[in-house]
C-alpha cells in the first residue's frame, strides 16, 4: 500500500484529527513503557485533559492498522447513546449487534472513559452493565483493550462497579502527565 492508501485506511479506524498520529511523536519515555503494546490485554492510560492520551491511543491504533491488524476505536458515551438508538421502532441494528462487535474486535480502543460520567455521580446501571459486559468478554476472551480516561482505575471503581475497577486492575496501567499539547481556542488542531 503506497502512503496515500495506508492514510485512507487509517481514516476507517481513527478520528479524522488523529490519523496522522504515530509513534514517533511521543516522548521516548512513553515509547518505552509503550513497548510490546500490542501483545498486553489491556492498557490503561489516564490522565488531566490535554494532555495527548487520545494521541497516544491514535499512534497505537495507526501502528497496528498498518500492520493490517482491525481495530475498533469507540468514544464509550457515543457507543452508550448508539445502543440506547436501537432501541427505537425503526433502529437499524441491535443492541446485541453493536455489544458483539466491541466484545470481538481484533483491538479495541475506549477513548475518554468516564466522560459520560460526572466525577460526583454514580453511573448509570446501563453504563455500568454495558462496559461490565465488554470488559469481561475482552478479558475471558484475551483480547486487547486499550482505554484513555481523565480519571484514574479507583475514580472509575467508584463511578460504575467495584468489578469494573478490578478488570482495570489486570491492564498495564500508564498516568500520563506533563504540559497540555494542546491550548485553549486550538480549535481543529
Amino acid at each position: 500500500m503506497n502512503p496515500e492508501q495506508q492514510r485512507a485506511r487509517r481514516v476507517e479506524f481513527v478520528p479524522p484529527r488523529y490519523v496522522d498520529a504515530d509513534l514517533d511523536d511521543l516522548s521516548g519515555a512513553v515509547r518505552q513503557r509503550l513497548e510490546g503494546f500490542e501483545n498486553l490485554t489491556g492498557l490503561y492510560l489516564w490522565g488531566d485533559v490535554r494532555l495527548g492520551k487520545t494521541h497516544i491511543l491514535a499512534a497505537l491504533a495507526n501502528h497496528l492498522v498498518a500492520a493490517g491488524r482491525l481495530i475498533k476505536w469507540i468514544s464509550f458515551g457515543d457507543f452508550l447513546a448508539a445502543v440506547r438508538a436501537t432501541y427505537h421502532e425503526n433502529a437499524l441494528s441491535t443492541e446485541q449487534t453493536l455489544m458483539d462487535t466491541v466484545m470481538s474486535a481484533e483491538y479495541l480502543f475506549i477513548d475518554d472513559l468516564g466522560a459520560e460520567c460526572p466525577s460526583d455521580k454514580p453511573a448509570s446501571d446501563f453504563a455500568c452493565q454495558s462496559l461490565f459486559r465488554v470488559l469481561n468478554a475482552r478479558g475471558n476472551a484475551e483480547i486487547p483493550t486499550y482505554i484513555s480516561s481523565n480519571k484514574p482505575i479507583s475514580a472509575i471503581g467508584q463511578n460504575y462497579d467495584p468489578r469494573i475497577e478490578y478488570r482495570l486492575r489486570e491492564y498495564a496501567e500508564l498516568p500520563v502527565s506533563g504540559t497540555p499539547r494542546r491550548r485553549e481556542g486550538d480549535i481543529g488542531r
